[in-house]
């Protein structure tokens, strides 16, 4: 976008259009803002603003001021009386334009960040000077409107207030739910729409601080749901609601049809002719923004419209219950800027406990310690040099962990509840002692292995509660594992839609290993490598089994996790693109058990307020799989290839929960304290990338596990033999009698 608009504007030069000029460089201070480039952004916003004074165009001017005054409040803090500055002169040119509702929208800003600063007197001027009247023809506005006044009465400490005020916001947001559209599909959407529900968990949470009502902790647990599962619960009602629908809007399924296949022919080619993607670039993005535009369509009907206030939010009662068959507890943390807490619910208790750090100390904690472990620049050789912050990952131990553990009696499995920059951290490789070093490599002696947090307990994480309880309600075939596994036989190049340049995906021949082990495993394993691991082989022969499992490359769409998806081979079909697309996945009705995505980072996405992260393991968890299994880095193929198969044997053969049977093959690794290749093992990079996403699962008493059949098999030949024996004897005796 940012080259079109600098190759327009040097056109319009060229060819003296000085309003395109312009115009092309105030789209190009659009561009310059989302890239944080703010001084450059503002210059052309300046220049923008000189033409319309020049050319008598007021009417368009309260709109740029408000944008530079946007790059100034992007900025931070130090900016912010910039910003109010500016945003005060576009109040001012709105309302001689007598446009209220600018001006409304720009006295909300100015009221925010007043708020922010502290200065509550201006912060409640600003938004007394609001007309309501001009904010009901836009439900955005008045959101916006009641929610500032909610900050404003929280920073304030007027819980009751704030209540009433995020209430109002949130009976707003309900009646727009299900007007689902093209914005509520892109990734980020539902971001200031959670703000509601994390000002009323707020509240709750510090009246329940001040009182220990446990009315307040039940409504405490209520909001914290909703505020992390909103998008979630949102599109799953719409997807619901269509699904049992009879009404179906054949234009619009035709339609869909049409720009899947286009799509999926386009990629074909682009898959087959990397060098043809420039040409066929334009045409590709129109396509998928087609595809994604018709999605929509298909779910508007009058059905989907009379969801509202449908979500369904399960109350602490009905979480102790499922703590108490699960042996469990569950983690639910919070943090924002206003507050950081941890809900801690056993079967038998429920603690919100205050978390002594904040949002932004613990977002500089957690990336220092995971840098290192997503480098671009890291190969099989610089893997030797890797740095694992051991002093951070005991840190964390005792900001997060320690605190639930003094107050509460944990059991050895936990659910965890992650929020904010813990979204993809793995508990397990937190250290419960304070290391010797601050830092170890993969070189270094791992003395330290036997301080992780896996050796005392096993953690599964989940988005939200109610997803847990929603998939458990479809049961699982018993039996069945589908791997598909090396779909590559060659190199290929394909182009990511976030930058230009392609990323080479290569051959992945231990993952063949993997899927041979898995195969041994079990007498109920069905495996497709290379050529035959396509598209069709999923939805065909997939889709009755227990689990399936996923052995190869990965890909992640920042804008749409529609376009996020796997790599797998080729079919003849000339739309077989081989890209299992996230689109697709998620129109799938999965019964999965088990999701194992054994692939280079297979649980990264964009990480966004109120959702989470979104990527593959949320499609397949929103398709109706009960867990996935992912990554939250590069692995080593062939060390995944160990690790793995140890998993399946504890899941398949002796009836362990899944969250049990991936904690002991983790478990066997850091046994082994002998050097390989020079390494240890026990390092964090080989073992913790692979964490359990959704329902831990259960331990099963299946006793015609392959092992036990053998016990029994020759308990029941030595029976025989006995029998035989003590037969043949008693015959002898009577004939000799």
């Amino acid at each position: 976008a940012r080259k079109m608009c600098v190759e327009a504007r040097a056109l319009a030069q060229r060819r003296s259009y000085l309003r395109h000029y312009h115009r092309a460089g105030a789209l190009l201070a659009d561009i310059l803002t989302q890239e944080k480039k703010f001084e450059a952004a503002r210059r052309l916003y300046d220049d923008y603003l000189n033409y319309l004074t020049e050319s008598g165009n007021y009417f368009e001017r309260h709109g740029y001021l408000a944008k530079k005054a946007d790059t100034y409040k992007d900025e931070g803090a130090p900016y912010y009386d910039e910003a109010v500055a500016l945003y005060q002169r576009a109040s001012q040119e709105a309302a001689k334009a007598k446009l209220e509702y600018y001006q409304s929208w720009y006295l909300i800003e100015i009221a925010d960040l007043e708020t922010k600063r502290g200065r509550w007197e201006q912060a409640q001027q600003a938004l007394a000077e609001i007309s309501t009247n001009a904010l009901r023809t836009s439900e955005e506005g008045l959101i916006r409107y009641k929610l500032s006044w909610g900050e404003l009465a929280q920073k304030n400490g007027k819980w009751e207030h704030a209540i009433a005020a995020y209430r109002e916001a949130a009976a707003i947001i309900d009646t727009t739910r299900p007007q689902l559209n093209l914005d509520h599909l892109r990734i980020g959407y539902f971001r200031d729409r959670v703000r509601a529900a994390q000002g009323l968990a707020e509240c709750f949470y510090n009246r329940y601080q001040a009182r220990q009502v446990a009315a307040d902790r039940d409504s405490l647990f209520y909001y914290m749901e909703m505020a992390r599962g909103r998008s979630f619960h949102d599109l799953n009602e719409g997807q619901d609601a269509a699904a049992e629908s009879e009404a179906v809007d054949s234009t619009s399924a035709a339609d869909y049809s049409r720009a899947c296949a286009e799509l999926q022919m386009l990629q074909r080619q682009i898959r087959m002719a990397p060098a043809e993607y420039e040409k066929l670039r334009s045409r590709l993005e129109a396509t998928r923004y087609s595809l994604i535009y018709q999605r929509p369509q298909l779910g508007a009907l009058p059905q989907i419209r009379r969801q509202k206030n449908s979500a369904k939010i399960y109350t602490l009662a009905t979480v102790q219950d499922f703590l108490r068959q699960a042996q469990a507890a569950l983690l639910h943390y919070h943090l924002s800027e206003d507050a950081a807490f941890v809900l801690v619910v056993t079967p038998n208790e429920a603690r919100a406990l205050p978390l002594h750090l904040t949002q932004a100390q613990l977002a500089t904690i957690c990336d220092s310690l995971m840098s290192p472990f997503h480098a671009e620049s890291l190969n099989a050789a610089s893997v030797e040099r890797l740095q694992f912050r051991a002093d951070l990952a005991h840190r964390l131990y005792e900001l997060l962990i320690k605190p639930a553990e003094v107050a509460v009696a944990l059991p050895k499995q936990l659910i965890v509840v992650p929020d904010g920059a813990l979204l993809n951290v793995p508990f397990e490789m937190f250290l419960t002692s304070p290391p010797a070093r601050v830092v170890y490599t993969p070189k270094d002696s791992a003395a330290y292995a036997k301080d992780f947090l896996l050796h005392r307990y096993s953690l599964v994480y989940s988005p939200t509660f109610g997803l847990l309880k929603k998939n458990l309600r479809t049961p699982s075939p018993t039996r069945g594992v589908f791997v598909l596994a090396n779909p590559l036989a060659q190199s290929i190049a394909l182009p990511e839609h976030a930058r230009a340049r392609a990323r080479v995906w290569t051959p992945l021949p231990f993952t063949e290993l993997e899927a041979e082990r898995i195969e041994t495993m079990n007498d109920h394993v069905t495996k497709r490598t290379r050529e035959q691991a396509t598209k069709s082989a999923f939805f065909n022969e997939g889709s009755q089994q227990r689990a399936i499992h996923f052995a190869t490359h990965a890909f992640v769409d920042s804008t749409f996790d529609a376009f996020s998806g796997l790599v797998l081979a080729m079919g003849a079909d000339s739309t077989d693109d081989g890209l299992l697309m996230g689109y697709e996945i998620a129109e799938r009705k999965l019964s999965y058990d088990l999701v194992s995505l054994s692939a280079c980072e297979t649980g990264l996405g964009n990480l966004v307020e109120g959702e989470g992260t979104l990527g593959l393991p949320r499609l397949f968890l929103r398709a109706g799989a009960k867990s996935v299994l992912m990554t939250l880095w590069q692995v080593d193929d062939r060390f995944a290839a160990e690790l793995v198969p140890q998993l399946y044997d504890g899941y398949l053969n002796h009836g362990l929960a899944k969250v049990e049977a991936l904690a002991d093959a983790k478990r066997a690794i850091l046994q082994k304290s002998a050097m390989t290749n020079g390494i240890y093992n026990q390092h964090p990079f080989y073992w913790a990338a692979f964490t359990l996403y959704g329902d831990p699962g259960q331990q099963t008493t299946n006793i015609f596990t392959p092992n036990r059949i053998l016990v029994l098999a020759a308990l029941a030949f030595v029976l025989l033999a006995l029998f035989i024996f003590f037969r043949l004897r008693s015959r002898n005796a009577l004939s000799y009698a």
